[in-house]
């Protein structure tokens, strides 16, 4: 069963090992009476956890009223019923029971409880994790198939605001109406997402609240304004790097969002759907910007549609507003489907190349803050901003580097991970003798694992690879405009390690596949 995470999951098997210690009855308060001694009432969470199962069939049964005086749309009256009826209703049995009610309803009814069962989710507080939810999963497992017991459970947290608890003594204390009056329904919604979704208590904040009414108010905005500027952009499939970029992470985060869905990750849902879908949104306009091209719509328009889609779960009313009055959609947003992805829709070679892109701008704005550093000593002078720069890169990793890449691919390969302390791997070199070329060199080998094992953490398998699975000359020639303008630089040369001449060969050995070295000719430190 799906517990959407190991908390609530450890907290059942724990309430396993005490249950058997509660009474199954009371001799007070609401309940069935014991069938066998009636002055007993069946413990109330025994009597009150199975009830799901008979909402499936009440509509047929009840008229109206709860005490069964009136019968439903069937005809049936309460005293029809029997053990052998239900049964046959919940599935033990498959053949009709011998009973005054038609065959028809009889079949109605065991139609209406299949379609609805098996529960799908229960969501519940976790308070009642070690009480209610015990008594729901045990009961269901008594009375009913096994193809009919529950699928998932969920349970959360009590909603804090303003990271206190709610009281109405204290006055810190908000009604879902009074909240809606004041920060809308979308409002709420994108609050409430944003608060947490674990089994932790979420904090629902105020500033999160009104922050989320002018987030969604400049979404709607934008997209007019977009709507509005569709005959000056350009139209067609991706072709430029960056609209490739753009699309292949849209569908990404299609695929990100889905799962967390699936999930029932509300807070990483409105991440992925609105912040990530919004930063990729933003990347492309700056690059676009940068090189004077227009956008593309047949993009914009994908975007948009697709952040609504994955948006309408949280910030619905918003989501409907743009669909229809602004994309003039002739159907309702919530009679669209999610979008599905396919595998070959998210190039994952492209996005590393987009990461190496936007690493090797950080290490640009890196280099450039080292360089214009003030000096240390008042007679040196300050190196001004530097506005050309050389750029080498390298097609292969030195033999030694190779063997640590080697090893480190072995470990993973045997262990499905790698340590974190680069010690693990210094012992296994010093005990290896195939390893002694790495022996010799370990001052140099070892810094070079402890840096490889903390991009491990953060990038994963990628930082292993013999080399980059992308032309980077070609990645930096054809964004050259963008790293430029980005950086506000004058020229910038792309070299090859291998192409370097002799007055360069010594800083151009410096570069490693993936990590290209960034020389400013006229630094003076």
């Amino acid at each position: 069963m799906e517990t959407y995470g190991d908390d609530v999951r450890n907290q059942l098997e724990k309430g396993l090992d005490w249950i058997h210690e509660w009474a199954c009855s009371r001799s007070y308060g609401l309940g069935s009476r014991i069938p066998w001694d009636p002055t007993y009432l069946i413990e109330s969470l025994s009597d009150s956890t199975i009830y799901m199962a008979y909402y499936t069939i009440a509509h047929i049964l009840h008229g109206g009223t709860l005490d069964g005086s009136k019968p439903g749309p069937a005809g049936v009256h309460y005293d029809q019923l029997n053990d052998e009826i239900f049964d046959y209703i919940f599935g033990h049995r498959s053949d009709i029971p011998n009973t005054k009610i038609s065959p028809d309803v009889l079949k109605l009814c065991r139609k209406e409880f299949e379609l609805w069962y098996p529960v799908t989710i229960r969501i519940s507080g976790k308070d009642l994790i070690n009480n209610h939810l015990i008594f729901w999963i045990y009961n269901h497992v008594a009375l009913f198939p096994k193809d009919k017991w529950p699928r998932s459970v969920k349970a959360n947290g009590h909603l804090l605001l303003n990271g206190q608890k709610m009281s109405k003594s204290t006055g810190n204390f908000i009604t879902l109406a009074d909240a809606v009056n004041r920060y809308s329904a979308d409002g709420m919604r994108f609050a409430l997402a944003e608060a947490g979704d674990s089994i932790e208590d979420p904090n629902f904040t105020t500033d999160n609240a009104d922050n989320g009414i002018l987030r969604i108010h400049t979404l709607v905005e934008w997209c007019m304004e977009m709507v509005k500027e569709r005959p000056n952009m350009k139209t067609g499939p991706a072709v430029s790097f960056s609209e490739r970029v753009f699309d292949t992470c849209i569908n990404k985060l299609v695929r990100e969002c889905d799962e967390a869905y699936q999930h029932m990750l509300f807070q990483k849902a409105i991440k992925i759907s609105f912040f990530d879908m919004l930063q990729i949104r933003d990347q492309y306009r700056i690059v676009l910007t940068a090189i004077g091209d227009p956008l593309n719509w047949d993009l914009i328009y994908k975007f948009i549609k697709t952040m609504l889609i994955l948006c309408a779960p949280i910030i619905s009313h918003c989501s409907e507003h743009i669909w229809a009055e602004l994309l003039n959609e002739k159907h309702s947003i919530f009679d669209a489907k999610f979008p599905v992805v396919y595998d070959n829709q998210i190039d994952m070679v492209l996005l590393e190349a987009n990461a190496y892109l936007q690493k090797t701008i950080s290490n640009f704005r890196s280099k450039i803050t080292i360089y214009t550093k003030p000096p240390k000593k008042p007679t040196q002078k300050q190196n001004p901003y530097p506005k050309t720069a050389k750029v080498f890169v390298a097609t292969q990793f030195p033999d030694w580097y190779q063997q640590i890449l080697k090893v480190l691919n072995i470990i993973h390969h045997k262990e499905g991970t790698l340590p974190k302390e680069a010690k693990v791997i210094s012992q296994l070199i010093s005990s290896t003798p195939e390893y002694a070329d790495l022996e010799k060199r370990k001052k140099k080998v070892m810094p070079i694992v402890s840096e490889i094992l903390n991009e491990f953490q953060t990038e994963g398998p990628s930082c292993l690879y013999l080399t980059t699975r992308f032309n980077e000359t070609e990645i930096l020639k054809e964004n050259l405009a963008y790293i430029l303008f980005t950086l506000k630089f004058e020229k910038i040369d792309i070299v090859l390690q291998s192409e370097s001449n002799n007055d360069n060969q010594n800083i151009a050995d410096l570069a490693i596949p993936g990590k290209p070295l960034i020389y400013f000719e006229q630094q003076s430190k």
